[in-house]
């Protein structure tokens, strides 16, 4: 059975955001096990993104369409605000502070508009122009990669990180 990265990419983003919803949810109730829940998600997105930056893009830019190379520019720089937004949320959290309401929302509008992106643009693109062996060979990398590509530091030290597991349902 041919694996499809569309849906494999679409379970990942799901999963996210679940653990973005339960952060949410908990934030006000039991605020160790919040902040748990959003280094999960925070783990998840790096290296959500890291697949998607290290494997996916340079798999469509070697086809050589402008129109992707536009597209994987433009996903970019949406990554780098996504990731300062994260940044800034988990600064308050090791500080204690309270986040603005407002910061959530921003955020979650920009994941919801770049996922959006990514399921109508990008891996759509990917389906048309990636052989067999292009996702074989995609597959391959994300699987072997290390989980050190990912973090930014060891800000997981001594949390329970059971939820940083990739499912491959």
């Amino acid at each position: 059975m041919r694996k499809s990265i569309s849906k494999y990419f679409e379970a990942d983003t799901e999963r996210l955001d679940d653990l973005m919803n339960s952060f949410l949810q908990w934030k006000t109730r039991d605020y160790p096990r919040a902040r748990e829940y959003f280094a999960a998600f925070r783990f998840g997105l790096q290296r959500h993104i890291t697949w998607e930056e290290e494997v996916l893009f340079p798999l469509l830019e070697r086809k050589k369409k402008i129109s992707i190379s536009a597209l994987t520019n433009e996903m970019k720089l949406e990554h780098r605000k996504i990731l300062q937004d994260v940044e800034e949320i988990e600064r308050k959290l090791r500080q204690r502070k309270p986040i603005e309401e407002q910061q959530e929302i921003d955020l979650i509008c920009e994941l919801e508009a770049h996922n959006e992106k990514e399921e109508k643009s990008l891996y759509p693109a990917i389906a048309r122009t990636a052989t067999k062996g292009d996702v074989e060979r995609a597959f391959r990398e994300i699987e072997t990669m290390p989980d050190e590509k990912y973090f930014v530091r060891n800000i997981y030290a001594g949390m329970n990180t059971s939820a940083l597991t990739v499912r491959n349902d």
